[in-house]
């Protein structure tokens, strides 16, 4: 763990900086290294079955300079986990994963003390379809229970913060997102965008206007820790955040993706080149973002060429 101060550092980054590097795409690393992947649950059992490569991938994006590091969880929620006769494996998957990170955290600690990190714990409405598919949600009876037992298990781990990765839609991720706040962690949304055919920006897979859905999500929910554009394409990222500066006036961060996911794989064509990604984030900083990294497709070397750009913004 870290220090008991440890929520208040994290605060501070954020309000105050320098701005906090995260790590890259968990799942997809770990598809990448070989880890057996599920056809309709996708990475969510790689704990269980691999759990020597999660625990590395994680450590590879510490080596690389990553301060968050984000546990295998976001495709282990409850209805996914039901909807593809996994139900039995829902807990042992959630803080198996859990477990990894907290373990890949230690071990690297025990070889450099040079900054904190923190463990993200990872909660999404996603159903590994275009859109959110009701039937697979409706495997889950009562309205947010699902979310709520995985926010339950995240925290009984003792993570740092809870992140909500491919929120895209109002009512699910309301739901979601309650379920993680009465944790009392510090809470990050994480929502995912598409420009609509009228060259709008939209969340991902519908047709609502993101200023809307923006607003409908957080009205009221003024206890967030830090809002931002999360499993994106990198060319929508920049007005993305704009627009959310618009309509939030606390933290931002920054984590797209790279590639085409055509289930249950991660395609790695269209190779990004890290300078380039390093050359991105670096303008979501410049926007207000005061943590940047990226979800699926992007690797430890993009991480890495990412911390070095952010080290030499802090030499004299």
């Amino acid at each position: 763990m870290n220090s008991p101060s440890a929520a208040d550092a994290l605060n501070d980054r954020l309000v105050n900086g320098p701005p906090i590097l995260m790590d890259g795409g968990t799942g997809t690393e770990i598809e990448r290294m070989g880890a057996a992947m599920h056809p309709t649950a996708w990475s969510a059992r790689a704990a269980l079955t691999d759990p020597d490569t999660v625990r590395s991938v994680h450590g590879a994006f510490l080596g690389a300079g990553a301060e968050i590091i984000i546990a295998n969880t976001y495709p282990a929620n409850y209805h996914v986990m039901a909807a593809s006769g996994l139900t039995d494996e829902f807990e042992p998957a959630n803080r198996r994963a859990l477990e990894l990170a907290h373990e890949a955290r230690e071990v690297y600690r025990t070889q450099t003390a040079d900054r904190t990190t923190w463990v993200a714990g990872s909660m999404s409405t996603t159903t590994f379809s275009s859109g959110l598919d009701q039937s697979i949600i409706s495997t889950v009876h009562t309205p947010g229970e699902g979310y709520r037992a995985q926010a339950n298990i995240i925290a009984e781990v003792d993570v740092d913060l809870i992140i909500l990765e491919m929120m895209r839609d109002v009512t699910e991720t309301r739901l979601c997102l309650d379920a993680a706040m009465e944790t009392g962690l510090p809470v990050w949304l994480g929502l995912s965008i598409e420009l609509s055919t009228d060259g709008d920006l939209a969340l991902h897979g519908s047709k609502i206007r993101f200023a809307d859905a923006v607003a409908q999500i957080l009205d009221g929910r003024t206890a967030l820790q830090a809002v931002g554009v999360m499993h994106s394409e990198l060319s929508c990222t920049s007005d993305a955040l704009e627009t959310l500066s618009r309509l939030w006036d606390g933290p931002l961060f920054a984590y797209p993706h790279h590639g085409v996911f055509e289930m249950p794989h991660w395609r790695f064509d269209n190779t990004l080149a890290p300078e380039d990604f390093a050359n991105a984030a670096l303008d979501w900083i410049g926007q207000g973002a005061t943590a940047v990294g990226g979800c699926c497709g992007i690797r430890p070397d993009h991480i890495a060429a990412l911390r070095r750009r952010m080290n030499a913004l802090r030499q004299p």
